[in-house]
């Protein structure tokens, strides 16, 4: 993956190179729509997705038959911006295997879900460049106490999306600085409800302790990302992190969170966050993982499978923890009564 990843970079470089592009937190979107139109051959167009009920929600639909792509009106100018640039990617990479919705649900094939991030990859080594963001990032992590401000600052000189910066920072860390144990996730909390989703999630090296379950099950409300959620005010940036601790798992990720509204309907909000398991190698290149503003906290996945006995803000009982130790407790049982009866014979 590294390798692919350096390969993107390269990639990423010449096209910026042979396009005279000046990449910064002003890129225009104007400019890369040109690209797609007179290199690539596209039509673009604004399209209003209201009148077609659930799809005001969509981003984006190719449709490669006429090499169009529909964006959504509702599009903020960096969301615009990205979409475009990851449209450069499928077609400089050469990726003819692709999801033509933004949605990540849109994925018909594993070829579909590898080229999607290929391509997601390409568009942020476009807008966030890789040698600034290893300085700016690296300057940070050296920092010795956790201050939100800074990272929102780090984020905001490169761009004014964190939902770009959290994606293009977990690429950098893995293939640049040697941290390979991470996971992005995007968790949604709608309007008037109670309920977090993950809407989306990147898991590098292997599946990490917190991650999407099928089963509609609460997600702990000691995650960052989720108080975040539950405390973010009308048209407000919330950044914080923290130390969570998996007490089941036995393991403990940094995780920094920053939650925002959600442009994309009437009144709910995102979390984006990154996760970095901490181990002897992770710890040394963290200066502010001892800082006083950065609380462990003990936390689960979800609130059924979850151990903690004196958890406040609980939702659930822990019924599929429950069942498994009762489920547990009839194979014991069942042992005993047989090797009872052999023994009794």
């Amino acid at each position: 993956m590294i390798i692919i990843s350096l390969k993107i970079e390269d990639k990423t470089v010449e096209f910026i190179k042979e396009n005279g592009l000046d990449t910064n937190k002003d890129l225009r979107a104007s400019v890369l729509e040109s690209i797609l139109t007179e290199k690539f051959h596209y039509s673009i167009q604004s399209e209003d997705f209201e009148q077609f009920g659930i799809l005001d929600n969509l981003r984006s639909l190719f449709v490669p038959e006429q090499k169009l792509l529909l964006l959504n009106r509702k599009l903020e100018k960096d969301q615009r911006t990205f979409i475009l640039a990851k449209e450069i990617g499928f077609n400089v990479l050469e990726l003819k295997i692709r999801p033509n919705t933004y949605s990540w649900l849109d994925f018909g094939s594993f070829e579909e879900i590898l080229n999607n991030f290929y391509a997601s990859y390409f568009a942020g080594a476009l807008l966030i460049p890789k040698k600034q963001t290893l300085e700016k990032t690296s300057e940070f992590l050296l920092q010795h106490t956790w201050e939100p401000k800074s990272f929102e600052e780090l984020i905001e000189s490169f761009t004014d999306s964190p939902e770009t910066f959290y994606y293009r920072l977990t690429n950098l860390l893995s293939s640049e600085l040697g941290i390979k144990d991470l996971f992005y996730l995007c968790l949604v909390k709608k309007k008037n409800s109670d309920k977090i989703q993950i809407l989306k999630e990147l898991h590098l090296n292997h599946q990490q302790a917190p991650h999407a379950n099928a089963m509609n099950e609460h997600y702990c409300r000691r995650w960052i990302a989720v108080k975040n959620l539950h405390h973010l005010k009308e048209n407000e940036t919330l950044t914080d992190a923290q130390i969570s601790h998996y007490k089941d798992q036995g393991v403990s990720y940094l995780v920094i969170s920053t939650s925002q509204k959600n442009p994309f309907s009437d009144g709910s909000n995102r979390s984006y966050c990154l996760g970095i398991l901490l181990n002897s190698q992770t710890i040394k290149k963290i200066g502010f993982i001892k800082s006083p503003t950065l609380k462990t906290i003990n936390v689960g996945v979800t609130c059924e499978s979850c151990s903690i006995p004196d958890c406040e803000v609980r939702q659930s009982p822990p019924i599929r923890l429950e069942k498994e130790h009762f489920n547990l407790s009839m194979k014991n049982a069942i042992e005993k009564i047989r090797k009872q009866m052999i023994d009794d014979r």
